[in-house]
This record gives C-alpha cells, sequence and structure tokens, in this order.
C-alpha cells in the first residue's frame, strides 16, 4: 500500500507480508501505533475502499493532493475484500443481521427478492431522470426507495414491508404521462415552492393566454407548443458563443422565420418580449422563468399540455400518478410487472419465515457465541425479526437480572441510553460486530477462494480485562481461518502484548509505527517483546566496544529491578540506584556518580545475568560514556532509555547546584524519590527568591519549565521492566534529544 496525504498520514508505504500457510502462526499482523500518528486514519482509508468511494480519500486539513493504492497480490483490493472494525460506536448497525436470522434454505428466495429489488430500483431511476445515488448496501434503505414511500406517505423504515400497501390501477386507469419525467417537476425544492405558491397559480393563466396568442400570429410560427417555446428562444441568444450553437441550428431552428443574422434574431427576441411586457402577471414572474433551463422546462410542458395546471394542483396525487405510470411499465421478459412479483414473493417469504424456528439460525449460533464469551447482567433478544430480514432497525428486548428473577424490559436500541451503562452500549456494539464477523466466516465457508482482509482498531479500549481477553480469544478463531488476514491496530501497550501472545506472533508480524522526516511514516516489523534478552545476548558477543556498553548501560534498570525483587542486596541495589540519581560524593561506601565504571557493574551482572562480560576499557566511567553518546541516534528502545538515564542526571546536577544558590541550608541528602523532592525544593527556593538573586528569576525560570518536563517524561523511562514500558516506547527519541540539548545550556 502507498499512501500519501489521506487525512492524517502525511506518506506511508509499505508490503504487509502474511503468513504463510505452511507457517504455524494464524494470518495476522499486529501494529503498535501511539495517538496521533496513524490509526484513525488508517482505518478511515480502508473505510472509504470499503464502501467504494476511494475518491473521498483527501488531506482534510491542509488540502494537499491525495495519493493511494492498494493492492493484494498486485491486483486492487475491491470493496469486498475489506472488512473494517473501529473504535466503539453506539451507533454501529450491522446489515448482516438479515442474512443471519434465516435458513439457507431460505436465502436464495430471498436473495432473489433483493435482485428484482435491485432490477426495479435502477430502472426507475433511468426512467424518471432522477440522479439519485444507490446504497452501497443491499440491505439499506436507498434515497430513492425513501422518495417513493414518502410520496405515497408511507413508513420509511422497510421498503419491502411498506409497499405491501401500494395497489397499482389498471392499464387502463393508468394517466398517459410520457411528455413528463419527474425530475422536471419533483427533483427541484425551487421548482415545487414556486408552483404550488399562489401568485404562480393566480398568474400562469394569464401568462399562457399571452403565449398562445403568439403561437396564433403567423409570424412566430416556428414556435411549435413544446417544441421550441418561448422560453427556449430567448435562450438561443444567450448561449450562441458559448455553446457555438448559433451555427449549427441556425437553419433547422430560425430560417422559417425568415431570420438570416443574429441581429434579426435578437431583434424578434424584442418583439416578442414587448407583447409580453404587458401582461403584470409576466411582469412580476419573468425573471424566475428565464433563469434556469428548470423553469423553461416547466413552461414549455404547461405549453403543451393545457391541463397539466389541474395536475400541478394536486401534488400528492400528481407524484403517485407518475409513479404508478413508471412501475407499471418495468416488466420482466414474460409481461409481468416487478413490482407485483416482488409483492407476491415478499409475502410468501414471510409465511416461511413465520414458520421458522428462531433456534435453528444463524443468528442465533451468533447471540450464543456473545452471551458465552461476554460477561453482561442481561440477556437479549431480537423482537421484530420478521421486518429485520428486510433491513429494519431492530427492535431489541433487554431481559435484566435481579437476585432472583429475570425482568422483561422491551427497548428499541436509540432508547438505551437512560437504563444501560456505558459498558452495555459497547456490549452491544460488540454483538452488531460478532453478526458481521460471523457472516463473513459464512461467507468464506461458501465461497473458500475470496480473500478478506479484516482491518480493526482499538476494538478492545474501555472494556475490561475480562472481556478484553474475550474479544482476543474471539478474534484468534478468525486468524486460524483461510482465505481471511487480520491487521489489528492500537495503542494500548498491554493489549498489543496480549494479542502478540494469544496469536503467538513473532517477527515480522509484530510491527511498530514511527515517524521520519517530515511527518512521513514507517513500519517497523524488528519490534522485540523482550528486547532485554536481546541486549544480555548483545553483551557477550564480540560487536563493537561503544554498541555493547550501549546494550550494558541500557540494562541498569532491569538488573535493578532484578536486585530488588530477588535477593535485595542492598548495596548492589544502590550502585545502580547511583547512575540513576546524581549522587556528587560517595555514601557509605558507595562511589559517586561520576566515578562508577564499566568494571564496576561486571561482576553484577555476571551474578544476576549468569553471563561472562570483557570490555576493552573496563575502567572508563559510565557517565562520562554517557556524555559523549551520539545526539543522532535511532530510534531505539535502549537509545531512548540512555537518553532518559543521562536528562535525569544533568536535571539532577543543575537543580543540586541552583538550589545551594538560592538557598544553601535548603539541600538535604535524600535517599529516596530523589528527581521529585528536588524539584520541589527548587519551586519552592525561587517562589521565596531573595531580593539581591531576583536578577536571575528569568533564567531559573526558564530552568524550571525544562525541569517540569524532565519530571513528566522521564521517571517511567528510567523504571523499567517486563510489565510496564509504554511510556518510553510512545516518546518519540526526538523529544528526547530535544530535552537534553536543552538541559545542556545550563548544566
Amino acid at each position: 500500500m502507498k499512501l500519501i496525504n489521506c487525512f492524517w498520514i502525511k506518506s506511508l508505504e509499505h508490503n504487509f507480508q502474511f503468513p504463510q500457510e505452511n507457517d504455524n502462526n494464524p494470518k495476522v499482523i499486529s501494529i503498535y501505533a501511539k495517538n496521533w500518528v496513524m490509526k484513525t486514519s488508517f482505518l478511515k482509508v480502508f473505510e472509504k475502499y470499503q464502501k467504494n468511494v476511494p475518491n473521498e480519500i483527501r488531506d482534510n486539513i491542509f488540502w494537499y493532493p491525495s495519493e493511494h493504492n492498494i493492492t493484494i497480490d498486485w491486483e486492487p483490493i475491491t470493496p469486498s475484500q475489506i472488512f473494517t472494525l473501529g473504535q466503539v460506536d453506539e451507533k454501529y448497525q450491522s446489515w448482516h443481521i438479515a442474512t443471519l436470522l434465516i435458513r439457507q434454505e431460505l436465502k436464495a428466495q430471498f436473495e432473489n427478492i433483493l435482485h428484482l429489488k435491485h432490477n426495479l430500483l435502477s430502472r426507475l431511476r433511468e426512467n424518471t431522470g432522477l440522479q439519485i445515488p444507490s446504497s452501497p448496501n443491499a440491505m439499506e434503505i436507498s434515497p430513492l426507495e425513501k422518495k417513493i414511500l414518502a410520496d405515497f406517505q408511507l413508513p420509511e423504515d422497510n421498503f419491502l414491508a411498506s409497499i405491501l400497501q401500494i395497489e397499482l390501477p389498471n392499464q387502463e386507469e393508468l394517466i398517459n404521462f410520457d411528455w413528463c419525467l419527474y425530475k422536471d417537476i419533483f427533483d427541484n425544492g425551487t421548482v415545487e415552492n414556486m408552483i404550488s405558491s399562489a401568485e404562480f397559480q393566480g398568474n400562469i393563466s394569464n401568462f399562457l393566454q399571452e403565449a398562445n396568442n403568439i403561437f396564433n400570429d403567423p409570424q412566430y410560427s416556428y414556435l411549435s407548443k413544446g417544441h421550441f417555446s418561448f422560453g427556449q428562444f430567448q435562450l438561443v441568444a444567450k448561449s450562441l458563443e458559448e455553446n457555438n450553437f448559433f451555427y449549427a441550428t441556425w437553419n433547422a431552428l430560425c430560417l422559417a422565420g425568415n431570420n438570416q443574422n443574429r441581429e434579426q434574431l435578437n431583434a424578434q427576441i424584442t418583439q416578442i418580449e414587448e407583447v409580453l411586457h404587458s401582461t403584470p402577471a409576466f411582469v412580476r414572474i419573468r425573471e424566475k422563468l428565464n433563469t434556469t433551463i428548470k423553469w423553461q422546462k416547466v413552461i414549455s410542458l404547461l405549453e403543451t399540455i393545457p391541463n397539466l395546471v389541474e395536475h400541478i394542483q394536486d401534488f400528492e396525487n400528481f407524484r403517485k400518478q407518475l409513479w404508478y405510470k413508471y412501475i407499471s411499465e418495468i416488466t420482466d421478459e414474460d409481461g409481468n410487472i416487478i413490482f407485483n412479483e416482488i409483492k407476491t414473493q415478499y409475502q410468501d417469504l414471510i409465511s416461511n419465515v413465520n414458520a421458522l424456528d428462531d433456534q435453528d439460525t444463524e443468528r442465533h449460533q451468533a447471540l450464543n457465541v456473545f452471551n458465552d464469551r461476554f460477561h453482561m447482567p442481561f440477556q437479549m433478544k431480537i423482537a421484530n425479526r420478521q421486518n429485520v430480514i428486510f433491513g429494519e432497525i431492530p427492535v431489541v428486548e433487554f431481559e435484566f437480572r435481579d437476585e432472583e428473577n429475570w425482568n422483561e424490559i422491551l427497548k428499541k436500541q436509540s432508547e438505551i441510553s437512560d437504563t444501560l451503562s456505558q459498558w452495555e452500549k459497547r456490549a452491544l456494539f460488540l454483538l452488531n460486530m460478532i453478526f458481521d464477523l460471523e457472516k463473513i466466516k459464512k461467507d468464506i465457508e461458501d465461497n473458500p477462494n475470496q480473500e478478506v482482509v479484516i482491518i480493526v482498531d482499538n476494538i478492545a479500549d474501555s472494556f475490561d480485562y475480562r472481556n478484553k481477553y474475550a474479544i482476543i480469544e474471539y478474534l484468534q478463531e478468525f486468524g486460524e481461518i483461510d482465505w481471511l488476514y487480520m491487521i489489528v491496530l492500537t495503542h494500548n501497550y498491554d493489549f498489543f502484548r496480549c494479542i502478540n501472545n494469544r496469536f503467538r506472533l513473532t517477527n515480522p508480524y509484530t510491527q511498530m509505527v514511527k515517524k521520519g522526516e517530515n511527518w512521513s511514516l514507517h513500519i517497523d516489523d524488528s519490534y522485540n517483546e523482550e528486547p532485554w534478552k536481546q541486549w544480555k545476548n548483545e553483551i557477550i558477543e564480540n560487536i563493537e566496544e561503544n554498541e555493547k556498553k550501549k546494550y550494558f548501560v541500557a540494562l541498569i534498570p532491569f538488573v535493578r529491578n532484578l536486585i530488588e525483587y530477588g535477593k535485595n542486596d542492598d548495596n548492589k541495589f544502590r550502585t545502580l540506584t547511583h547512575l540513576l540519581h546524581w549522587k556528587q560524593q560517595q555514601l557509605d561506601g558507595i562511589p559517586a556518580t561520576q566515578d562508577i565504571s564499566f568494571q564496576d557493574l561486571v561482576p553484577i551482572y555476571e551474578e544476576y545475568l549468569w553471563v561472562n562480560i570483557q570490555f576493552e576499557n573496563a575502567d572508563q566511567s559510565i557517565y562520562l560514556f554517557l556524555e559523549d553518546m551520539d545526539i543522532t541516534w535511532e530510534d531505539t528502545l535502549e537509545n531512548k532509555i540512555l537518553y532518559a538515564i543521562l536528562i535525569r542526571l544533568y536535571a539532577e546536577q543543575i537543580m543540586i547546584r541552583e538550589i545551594s544558590l538560592m538557598n544553601p541550608s535548603a539541600v538535604p541528602e535524600l535517599s529516596q524519590n530523589q528527581l521529585g523532592r528536588l524539584y520541589r525544593l527548587f519551586k519552592n527556593s525561587l517562589n521565596t527568591l531573595p531580593t539581591h538573586l531576583s536578577g536571575g528569576r528569568a533564567r531559573l525560570e526558564n530552568i524550571q519549565r525544562i525541569l517540569n518536563k524532565v519530571c513528566i517524561m522521564t521517571p517511567e523511562s528510567i523504571h523499567f521492566n517486563s510489565f510496564m514500558y509504554e511510556p518510553i516506547i510512545d516518546m518519540d527519541i526526538v523529544e528526547l534529544q530535544d530535552l537534553y540539548s536543552r538541559l545542556q545550556d545550563f548544566i
């Protein structure tokens, strides 16, 4: 895939390689991306492809040109190959519930009805001239369906159920409206409102009388009613040069009136206008009548069909009569009216559905999946099963349980906000998700060569651990289905690790998003869930000295935790602590920070890591090694830890020095929580700064702002263990490098 300026994604190009059939790994890739980096935009891109509207992918902020290309095995991805699951959305509604509500033998009948309906709507869209888009989902009621039902004053939530109330007239009772398209009258609210206004109705008759007088005048015989009206005659003069219409149509339209040039044409129009100007009614409506092509068609229709005025005086019936005409003209190969065929088959299917045993449907099985896996204080049923099959919003029955009994409460999903907690609303989202995923599973079973890629974004956010693990287990089953592939996105590092462990994912199927230059993104597949194992191996390998020492220093927090939770050897623990907190002097036999060498730590590492470590220059001070490190180091976890250590040591040195200058008696010997306690002392000393030192306040306030960032950014980075190191992973190394550089100005 290649994405440029797609929503918040500036640039991303990546090739996702899923495990092969002979691998033991499920066909899943997990991606960790911190907030505001990629996830939502990534999902939205796939949503647009799923809905078959990739043209809607754009940069919504700066409107830079967008570029996007997604392929599967070098073939463009199709909507049927994509399914997206985003964060919890209370309005999310599965459109696949219907197909899970009926048994397999009835699906052919159901699908045939949908096919007939699609055929009917497509031909109605063409015959009426209405430019109304179709719905991308056959189960979702389309704008055209809503318009038809609205014109017949019928409920708009279920097209098939509502049209049972429409009875077509006999052929001899139909009114011939071949001269009129629906769109000419009813596809524009302005036209409808104007025609129905009392002013228009009162003045149009006067205007038509004057037009008839013109038709009867021999010198204007070329104005034929319904073919070339005066309004169109005027438009010729307006559009001659724009459309080159004059030269192509002059002889056909104007020679009959003895007009030989453009000037004569304009003079002819002026003469006719003078006649019409004598009608006050025309003067009042003239501007509106001649401003758009839409109005010209209305006038032409009124001139051609005098009794049209009678029809447009009863708009509601006029709409129905037009629909009767269009619907009755659409027939199958045998001459049967398709509309009536739909009604007949729909009624037959209703009878078959009512005879179904709900316990034997895939929907019931999906509900069982939900109730068996997820913990909630209620049971759930769908009350309007019959109508849901054809697209109606489900009416949900919730059975809430007290200590002894089940009490049934009937509520629509849109009415549950006052009864259900936020968690329970999320549970309903999960149920709809299960309906959709079960449908995908069934489709793959029926068509095993159809590849589907599922994009999942933060789906387990806000759930408790019990249900979070239930979600993971459910998704795990889908990762084992042939022809189904899954990309799981999250900013929750704990969930990321759970996915990797439960799915047995290893490199290169566990990936992390990193920012490059100019906000470009790249996906790194070198993620290591237990980096200290790698670092332990690196410090005993024969690699470049400085590289080995980087890994050695990065292990300090980890080894310190081993001592703390293991033998708890106080001297060894405090030795490592002196490298995480600035100690200017030797304390109780433990060297000062700047005096601790690599050789001082080698015996500790060998005891706790069971390794044999060799350095060419083991006497080098660890603090001096950190000071000499390269500010351009790449964005790796070990480099971030080294920066965090040095930043803290710098910050504590600065605070001890500045506090001593402001208040020499205020610097105690600290043994615990040194960074936070020093920062509070620094702030207090600044607030009580003596007058003779106030000239340096601006400098000290600048230092305080930097120290505040140090306290925010580095504590979790230093106390590093196997259970929590998300904060430093979330942090860009650029942020640490910038903080380090700013501290250097004051060290």
